[in-house]
């Protein structure tokens, strides 16, 4: 659930605060993605993407 946060914050420009409630909170979305940018996940999934 929180990649299709993500994914749904970086395609729409959605500020954190602003997501449904049904989500996990803000902080959490945010922290997890700040973890796979420094463990290189996305960059790891746009070449296999590619």
């Amino acid at each position: 659930m929180i990649i299709e946060l993500v994914l749904r914050v970086l395609r729409s420009g959605t500020r954190w605060k602003d997501l449904p409630s049904h989500y996990p909170s803000p902080s959490t979305c945010w922290r997890r993605l700040q973890f796979w940018e420094e463990q290189g996940a996305w960059l790891q999934a746009w070449r296999r993407f590619l």
